[in-house]
């Protein structure tokens, strides 16, 4: 099966900024608690605006310890203060999130892998829209056969969604056919091709 965005681990700018990293000139670690690198270090230096991570690649026997250098960016905001951005390693590109992928971390384009999303068939795509709006607009979405609106949810919102959610059902029911009836004459195109090469 095809990596995606998805199975890969990642550094968020956004939630670094939220505890407090890029203040001051500050050190500490990360724990995905996954296999591969599971944990690193970093250290940031607020004077030469540089995040730098250390961590370790391979199996259990060996490891072989890397480490990488990070520029952080700053942008102001309209409303006052300012955004960090990480730059992409390779393309310098500002970005807020880093993906590792062949032993570094990099954007999501110098990465090359797809979102997970974009490897699933439209019908599957629908399910998962449903069941998101489900859990968005249900007290108990796991047991959806009393349609319990959430609290906190307007009427008119509820209403609105849940005709939402009602026409997803159609919509896959139609999906799931077209991804039936297109499979079963694809395999019907492949045996009369390969009848015809006999």
């Amino acid at each position: 099966m095809q990596k995606t965005l998805e199975d890969t681990l990642r550094l968020d700018v956004r939630k670094l900024s939220k505890g407090g990293c890029f203040k001051r000139s500050s050190q500490g670690a990360i724990r995905w608690g996954v296999s591969g690198v599971n944990h690193l270090r970093f250290r940031y230096c607020k004077s030469y605006s540089l995040f730098k991570i250390f961590y370790a690649i391979g199996g259990e026997s060996v490891k072989q310890q890397k480490c990488q250098s990070i520029c952080v960016d700053q942008t102001s905001c309209h409303i006052g203060g300012h955004r960090n951005w990480f730059r992409c390693p390779l393309c310098f590109n500002r970005v807020a999130l880093l993906y590792f992928h062949g032993s570094t971390f990099k954007c999501r384009v110098c990465s090359s892998l797809p979102y997970r999303s974009t490897l699933e068939s439209y019908a599957w795509r629908l399910i998962a829209k449903k069941h998101k709006l489900g859990e968005e607009i249900f007290q108990n979405y796991s047991n959806v056969q009393v349609e319990r609106k959430k609290k906190g949810i307007h009427c008119k919102t509820f209403k609105k969604k849940l005709s939402k959610f009602r026409s997803l059902d159609m919509a896959i029911e139609d999906a799931l056919f077209t991804d039936i009836l297109g499979s079963s004459l694809m395999s019907r195109r492949n045996e009369s091709f390969s009848n015809k090469k006999v």
